[in-house]
């Protein structure tokens, strides 16, 4: 308690708002229960190994898009720039 005082974390008004942000980590409890079936941490451990290639096709999709879009804007470079009727009077500049 006296380290988390002198950090600033424990004052003596009661502010402990520091603190109280950790209570997230609540959520990570049922993690725990995974060590007592082997079956499940197997799953998990595929589930988190799964993220790699996720990875791989979120950069390749990325890498897709900005190509399309380099491509879009040297293709169309402005041409949307005005508004044209049927008969070729231009409605909005």
């Amino acid at each position: 308690m006296q380290i988390l005082k002198e950090w600033g974390y424990l004052s003596n008004s009661g502010n402990m708002a520091a603190l109280k942000s950790l209570r997230s980590l609540r959520a990570l409890r049922p993690l725990r229960a995974i060590q007592g079936f082997p079956e499940l941490k197997q799953v998990v451990n595929a589930f988190l190994e799964s993220f790699k290639a996720v990875k791989n096709v979120c950069v390749m999709g990325f890498l897709t898009l900005i190509i399309f879009s380099v491509i879009g804007v040297s293709l169309f470079k402005g041409q949307y720039w005005s508004c044209s009727d049927d008969d070729g009077t231009i409605v909005t500049k």
